[in-house]
C-alpha cells in the first residue's frame, strides 16, 4: 500500500483530473492502460489500469477484484519474481462517472480486433475501482545536476514482450506425446493455421527466448520483428509506433524517424544482451514450471476435488511457494490434490505476462559499482520504496528497466477452459494444414 501522504496526494491529483486526461495505451483480454497527458507532473508517472467488462469468449469469466490480485501479486509472484521486476499496485476509487466517460473517450483510439469483441470498460462495477502503477513505458531524466558536461539520453524506447510458455513439459502422464517435443506456443500457432487457412504462422519460438544464448536470443527477436502477431510491440517516448499491423520494414522505419539511426541489428543485439544478462527469464520459467504434471493429470483431480464438494482457496492466501521436484505419481491425499491445482494455476499467471523493457541511449559513464543484476542498481519515483522502480546503468551505451505486467491471478473455473484448448491444440497438431 502506498504512504498514507502518497495516496492522498493521488487521489487529490485525480479529483481534479477528468477523462480526457487520460490516453488509451494498450489493452488485453480482461485490462485496460492508459497513460497520463494532462499537466499534473506527479500523475505523469503513473498509468491507470481500469477492468473491461468479462469476454464471452471465456465464458464471461472476469478478473478477481483489484484488492485479491493486488494481494496476489505481492503475495505469490513477488517472491518468485523479485521487487527488481513487479511494481506495486496503488488501488484508488474514481469519481462517479468518470469510468463511463473515460469508456466514451477511448472507444475511437481502441484497435478495430478489440471493437469488434464489443468489451467495454466496466464502468457499472461496484466502487469506481481502478489501480495506478508506474509507467514503465518511460524512463525517468536521471541526469546528475552538477556534472559539467551533463550526458545526454535518447528516446525512450518500451519494447513489449508476451513470451509465453517457455519449457517443455516431461510429466508421464501426457498422453499427446507431441508437447513432450513442440512448444505450446507452436502447437497453438499449428491449431489457428488449421481452424483458418490464410492464417500466418508465427516464426518466434519461446524456448530460444529462455535459453540465455544470446544469438538464439537474437534469432527469436528478429522472428518477433518479422511476424509479431500480439506477442511483440514497440513504443517510442510513449506512443505505440511497431506492433502487428506492421510489416517487418517498418521496424526499422520507426527507429529511424525516432532518432535512432544504428539499425535493427544494433537495437535487437542490445535488447538481446538485456534478456541474457537479467536472471528474470530464467524466474519466470521456475514459476512457469509449477505446472510439473502438466493439465492431462491436473483436470482430472481437479474434477475429483469439485466432485467431493470441497472448495479452492483464494489464490492470494498462498503465500511464497517453494520450488519442488516433479511428483512421479498422480497425488493421492486431498491435501496433495489441492496442491497440484493450485500450483497449476499459479503457474499460469507467468505463463501469460508481458516483459516491458524500457531502454535509451546515453553518454552517461556505465556504473561500475551496480554490475550484478540480482541487485538493485537505482530506484527512483516518488512512492516508498518498495514501489520504486529499479533504473539499470550498467550496459555501456544505454540504461533501461524491466517490468513484469499482468501478474493476476487466473479464475480457478477457467480450469475447464484449460483443459480443451490443451486437447485441442495437441489433437490438431498433427492434422495437416489446408492451404488455400
Amino acid at each position: 500500500m502506498a504512504t498514507d501522504s502518497l495516496y492522498g496526494d493521488l487521489m487529490s491529483a485525480l479529483q481534479k483530473s477528468c477523462p480526457k486526461d487520460w490516453e488509451y495505451l494498450a489493452e488485453g483480454a480482461l485490462n485496460m492502460a492508459l497513460r497520463y497527458v494532462g499537466d499534473c507532473p506527479l500523475l505523469a508517472e503513473y498509468i491507470l489500469r481500469v477492468r473491461k467488462e468479462a469476454p464471452a469468449n471465456q465464458g464471461g469469466i472476469g478478473g478477481d477484484e483489484w484488492s485479491e490480485c493486488n494481494l496476489y501479486t505481492e503475495r505469490v509472484i513477488l517472491p518468485l519474481l523479485g521487487r527488481r521486476y513487479v511494481n506495486k499496485a496503488i488501488e484508488i476509487s474514481l469519481p462517479d462517472g468518470f469510468l463511463e466517460q473515460l469508456d466514451v473517450e477511448v472507444w475511437p483510439s481502441r484497435p478495430e480486433k478489440r471493437r469488434k469483441t464489443g468489451q467495454h470498460i466496466d464502468y457499472k462495477a461496484k466502487g469506481n475501482l481502478a489501480v495506478l502503477q508506474y509507467n514503465v513505458t518511460s524512463l525517468p531524466k536521471m541526469s546528475p545536476v552538477l556534472a559539467a558536461d551533463p550526458p545526454k539520453f535518447g528516446t525512450t524506447w518500451c519494447v513489449e514482450l508476451k513470451p509465453k510458455w517457455g519449457f517443455l513439459p516431461t510429466s508421464k502422464h501426457i498422453e499427446h506425446k507431441c508437447k513432450l517435443t513442440t512448444s505450446r506456443f507452436a502447437l497453438q500457432q499449428h491449431y489457428k493455421a488449421k481452424k483458418n487457412p490464410s492464417w500466418k504462422i508465427s516464426e518466434y519460438d519461446p524456448l530460444q527466448l529462455f535459453s540465455y544464448n544470446l544469438e538464439e536470443v537474437k534469432c527469436c527477436l528478429h522472428a518477433l520483428v518479422r511476424t509479431p502477431q500480439n506477442n511483440l510491440r514497440l513504443f517510442a517516448d510513449q506512443v505505440l509506433v511497431f506492433d502487428e499491423t506492421n510489416e517487418e520494414a517498418e521496424s526499422a522505419k520507426a527507429l529511424l524517424d525516432h532518432g535512432y539511426t544504428e539499425g535493427i541489428d544494433s537495437f535487437i543485439h542490445a535488447l538481446a544482451e538485456i534478456c541474457v544478462r537479467e536472471p528474470l527469464f530464467e524466474r519466470l520459467k521456475a514459476a512457469q514450471m509449477f505446472d510439473d504434471m502438466d493439465i492431462e493429470a491436473a483436470y482430472p483431480v481437479y474434477q475429483q476435488i469439485l466432485a467431493r464438494g470441497d472448495s479452492f482457496p483464494k489464490l492470494s492466501s498462498l503465500g511464497a511457494m517453494p520450488h519442488r521436484e516433479p511428483p512421479t505419481e498422480l497425488p493421492q491425499t486431498r491435501e496433495e490434490q489441492m496442491e497440484l491445482v493450485l500450483r497449476y494455476m499459479v503457474s499460469a499467471t507467468p505463463k501469460d505476462c508481458s516483459v516491458m523493457i524500457s531502454l535509451r541511449t546515453s553518454t552517461a559513464e556505465p556504473d561500475e559499482a551496480s554490475t550484478n543484476p540480482a541487485l538493485p542498481i537505482e530506484l527512483t519515483g516518488t512512492g516508498p520504496a518498495g514501489a520504486r522502480r529499479t533504473i539499470v546503468r550498467d550496459l555501456p551505451g544505454w540504461e533501461y528497466s524491466i517490468a513484469v505486467v499482468d501478474l493476476d491471478p487466473k479464475p480457478i473455473e477457467k480450469m475447464p477452459i484449460y483443459f480443451k484448448k490443451d486437447q485441442e491444440f495437441a489433437e490438431s497438431f498433427e492434422l495437416p494444414i489446408v492451404k488455400q
